[in-house]
């Protein structure tokens, strides 16, 4: 059975990818990452999580995009345009569908830096 459970997509891989691939002509030298890097002054991060919904062929999960940028607006449109790269991505591969966004939301660290936050629902199906 661990076999089988075991044979979804690497959800956080293919959004960091799909990310890249989407802002690698509008604005190259932004990275993804699945962890912050504090001497990065801007960067995304993702987080990725399964949702509660499965079927015996799909999964939801439930993904974060964090943008940090030198400034308020920039890091907006980097968060805007990493949301947009996700929801508009083509209908193959892992990924089914999006659905019920939310963001860009400001938000503050312990620092006072500003950035940005938004998070999807993503419908991948499983790994054959």
């Amino acid at each position: 059975m661990p076999e089988f459970a075991s044979r979804w997509p690497d959800m956080r891989r293919w959004s960091i990818d799909r990310i890249k691939a989407a802002l690698a002509a509008s604005s190259p030298g932004i990275e993804a990452f699945a962890v912050r890097d504090e001497s990065r002054e801007v960067q995304i991060v993702v987080q990725v999580a399964p949702g509660q919904i499965e079927t015996a062929v799909s999964r939801n999960y439930l993904v974060t995009v964090e943008c940090w940028a030198a400034t308020k607006g920039a890091a907006f449109d980097l968060c805007a345009d990493a949301l947009y790269a996700l929801e508009s991505s083509p209908r193959r591969g892992p990924f089914v569908k999006s659905e019920g966004s939310s963001g860009p939301n400001e938000q503050r660290d312990d620092d006072g830096t500003y950035y940005f936050d938004a998070t999807t629902t993503i419908t991948a199906q499983r790994v054959a």
